[in-house]
């Protein structure tokens, strides 16, 4: 076997760190996977976006919704069937201003976002709900008690408006109907 002199170790080891430098820096299979948009991109997973709550996702409001979601797309992912043989990645937007609406919605839509689950203020739901209630995407609104979700001219409900919040006198019904159950003749 033949001996190596100390320039040709040097030349091999500085020709290791190269390749493995190189190795490092090229995107591998693996930061692929993790990728949060692969499945969009790919189409094995719905994507739905989701807008934070007033006060920012940095809130505690905000980061429990993030924390909920996340453990909400975790459990559908382990579901072999998903939903309709598809998974759920749930976008989180920077959004905070209404005029940036016509723009983000445009992209949305480009990307065939299935759902909007909004969180924002009554003034953003507002406006991202006249936007969506007649061409989509299906637009989720927590809080949405204040928010038209029937046309006033058919009185129809509008095909891609939800509210997940039930009006006020809905939730003294169900709170007087539970108590009745619960304590009947009081």
């Amino acid at each position: 076997m033949a001996r190596l002199s100390g320039k040709k170790i040097i030349l091999c080891f500085l020709a290791v760190v190269a390749a493995s430098l190189a190795f490092c820096a090229s995107p591998s299979a693996a930061e692929e996977e993790e990728d949060p948009l692969l499945g969009v991109r790919e189409g094995w997973s719905w994507p739905v976006v989701v807008t934070p709550p007033p006060d920012g996702w940095e809130s505690g409001a905000g980061r429990s919704i993030k924390y909920a979601m996340r453990a909400a797309e975790r459990e559908i992912s382990l579901r072999r069937e998903g939903i309709k043989g598809r998974e759920v990645t749930f976008m989180f937007s920077d959004i905070s201003e209404t005029s940036e609406l016509p723009s983000r919605l445009a992209t949305w839509r480009a990307m065939k976002v299935s759902v909007i689950a909004s969180f924002s203020g009554a003034e953003f739901n507002e406006e991202l709900a006249k936007m969506c209630r007649d061409d989509g995407p299906s637009l989720l609104l927590s809080g949405g008690e204040d928010t038209a979700i029937r046309s006033p001219d058919s009185g129809r409900p509008y095909p891609y408006i939800f509210a997940l919040d039930l009006p006020y006198y809905s939730r003294a019904n169900a709170l007087a109907e539970a108590a009745l159950l619960e304590q009947p003749g009081r």
